[in-house]
């Protein structure tokens, strides 16, 4: 089913993009609530923007508004996606929300104007059956990217990337079975996938997050230490020397050569079970890093290296052990975005 509001993307796992609205709220962060499918079900179903209505699921209540943290997050939520949900949804839930925001004193967003109703709602309740499926396809074929950006793999029109849910899922294919791809195919799905989340604004995690940052024109300052670790695993004398052979060809060799190369030769070598465990694959073997990663956040630019930072000051008196932990690990992006604004400031102004 798809993603609607706040709890619906709890549900589904996508709590990076919760933890990124969250940033940006007024609302403190830590004292925001977030219900269950079970509580909402519970509630008035006008204390929601919109009451979703199912011939097999009955009545969904979304975009709650009872809490003054919770319609900050759906406001934000609802206004990335006018381009992705039926209008009548749109308007319903935009004209409920600008009540709320009202209510509590929140900015209403300028994007969601256009869609607020100018008559009185006899009700909030949308009945899915009513909605226009002609017009949404066409809305959704109107707001489409160009063609590049359908597909990760555009020429063999495979793995479409036009949504949020599907570049998810092709993220969630490329991590896991990214091996099973030509050396060429993967540089492209990469390539392809991380200009689309940058697009859609998602953040690009495990092999997607190292591939974002490759420079296919350099080869990789730890060439050799990679090659000797696989002369390490390999007890063939031939396959050795064929992987000594690169080693001495490589600085006259085009990069995407020597990438090539080694990836025919760890497939004689059976090495291939190892990628990302005791060696690394072919790409980020051979390639080098074209730059270390920025971030802006709160008009801030940071870069890995500050988060590394972070482990050497001391803020017991701002986190505990285990968020400062969390802060040093691959999710340290979504778990500094989700940190009040306040204790965000305060680490920016000792590390920044």
């Amino acid at each position: 089913m798809k993603n609607y509001d706040i709890t619906d993307y709890i549900v589904s796992g996508d709590v990076e993009k919760v933890a990124e609205l969250a940033s940006n709220c007024t609302t403190d962060a830590s004292q925001i609530h977030i219900p269950s499918p079970e509580d909402n079900a519970q509630r008035d179903p006008n204390e929601f923007g919109v009451c979703i209505y199912h011939p097999r699921n009955g009545f969904m209540n979304k975009y709650a508004a009872y809490s003054k943290g919770m319609t900050e997050l759906n406001l934000g939520l609802l206004k990335t996606q006018i381009n992705e949900i039926p209008d009548e949804i749109l308007k319903v839930a935009s004209t409920n929300l600008q009540k709320a925001a009202a209510h509590y004193k929140l900015d209403f967003p300028e994007e969601l104007k256009p869609f607020v109703s100018e008559e009185k709602l006899d009700n909030n309740i949308v009945n899915i059956t009513s909605i226009d499926e002609t017009a949404y396809h066409v809305k959704l074929a109107s707001t489409a990217p160009p063609i590049e950006h359908l597909y990760a793999l555009p020429k063999k029109k495979k793995y479409p990337i036009t949504n949020t849910e599907l570049v998810k899922t092709a993220e969630s294919y490329f991590n896991t079975y990214n091996k099973d791809l030509e050396l060429d195919d993967r540089i492209e799905f990469a390539t392809n996938l991380n200009k689309q989340m940058i697009t859609l604004g998602i953040s690009p995690t495990g092999l997607i997050d190292k591939l974002a940052h490759l420079d296919y024109n350099k080869l990789n300052s730890d060439f050799e230490y990679h090659i000797k670790s696989r002369i390490g695993y390999t007890h063939d004398e031939e396959v050795a020397g064929l992987y000594e052979a690169l080693l001495e060809k490589s600085a006259e060799w085009g990069v995407k050569k020597v990438a090539s190369t080694l990836n025919k030769i760890d497939q004689k070598a059976n090495l291939t079970y190892y990628y990302g465990k005791n060696i690394e694959d072919p790409i980020l073997s051979t390639f080098g890093l074209d730059k270390e990663a920025e971030y802006e956040i709160d008009g801030k630019t940071w870069k890995d290296s500050d988060f590394d930072k972070i482990a050497k000051v001391n803020f017991s008196d701002l986190l505990d052990s285990n968020t400062i932990s969390e802060l040093s690990g691959e999710d340290r992006i979504a778990v500094f975005k989700s940190l009040p604004k306040p204790i965000r400031d305060n680490i920016a102004n000792e590390i920044l």
